[in-house]
């Protein structure tokens, strides 16, 4: 007599799928602050303070993300500047040209 046999069919039930973090959330929100589950509340207010972190994380990168735009915005406006000089520089010298030319055939 075997005590441990192998049984020929074992197969389980599949597990059930978790559930999504938009239930997981809904579900801590939803909770009472006096919830054993959560330990009066302990639970929510570290899931608060994630939130508020995440929040302040969304913040720092988008003034991260505007910073760099200003920087490429100066860094185009300086080219741009740079343009304007050279052009005005050539128009100058174009009509310094002009002028002696004109003075010339009047002399």
């Amino acid at each position: 007599m075997k005590m441990f046999k192998k049984k020929s069919d074992l197969s389980l039930p599949p597990l059930p799928k978790p559930p999504k973090t938009e239930q997981m959330i809904e579900d801590i929100n939803s909770a009472d602050d006096n919830d054993p589950v959560f330990l009066e509340g302990s639970c929510k207010r570290m899931f608060d303070e994630r939130t508020k972190t995440d929040e302040k994380f969304e913040i720092v990168k988008e003034c991260i993300g505007a910073n760099q735009d200003l920087n490429g915005l100066i860094i185009k406006t300086g080219e741009k500047l740079t343009r304007l000089q050279n052009s005005r520089d050539e128009l100058q010298e174009m009509t310094e040209s002009i002028k002696n030319k004109v003075a010339g055939a009047l002399d």
